[in-house]
């Protein structure tokens, strides 16, 4: 899921390089700043998305790097679920079997998917859907999608994929240079 500073083109490493520029000017300026240096400098670059939060973020920064890793190294959809404690419910026992439900709607279309769960520690379920190195809609809500919506958007996201799929896939047109 794009963060809103990540939709503006500002992205996690940006701001981490930033908070670490910043800490190190610091740093220099006031006493004490020897003692500081004798100690081994760890980059932000280098500290995992887990050491920073909670275990719920960690979970999620987890399955929604395996989606997008997914849509970047197959011709599918990944698909992140994001599963409230709307589960069990009349029509899924479990979000497995409701994210293999989404995964049957888009094999119904001719569209590979894959989903991929983490807990969401509210009452609803929300879904983001990931084709080559796009978010599916990611100017509403950071791409996350109610479960009625997701379903609802099933046929349009196939058809993007098979859209990026099929220019992927073309052949490179060449046109003779013209002489004059």
């Amino acid at each position: 899921m794009a963060t809103e500073s990540e939709s503006k083109g500002i992205s996690r490493r940006d701001v981490f390089g930033a908070i670490a520029g910043a800490a190190m000017t610091v740093a220099a300026v006031l006493p004490g700043a020897a003692q500081a240096a004798e100690k081994p400098f760890i980059p932000f670059n280098d500290i995992s998305q887990c050491e920073l939060s909670t275990p719920e973020i960690c979970d999620l920064d987890v399955a929604d790097t395996n989606a997008r890793d997914y849509a970047l190294e197959n011709p599918g959809v990944g698909i992140l679920v994001h599963v409230g404690y709307d589960f069990p419910n009349e029509h899924f026992q479990t979000p497995q079997q409701f994210g293999q439900a989404v995964v049957n709607a888009f094999a119904h279309h001719g569209v590979e998917a894959q989903y991929f769960l983490t807990q969401n520690d509210v009452e609803n379920t929300v879904m983001a859907f990931y084709v080559a190195h796009l978010t599916y809609d990611a100017d509403k809500h950071g791409g996350l999608k109610s479960i009625n919506e997701a379903y609802q958007a099933i046929p349009e996201i196939a058809a993007v994929t098979k859209t990026i799929n099929g220019v992927a896939s073309a052949p490179p047109v060449l046109t003779p240079a013209s002489d004059g």
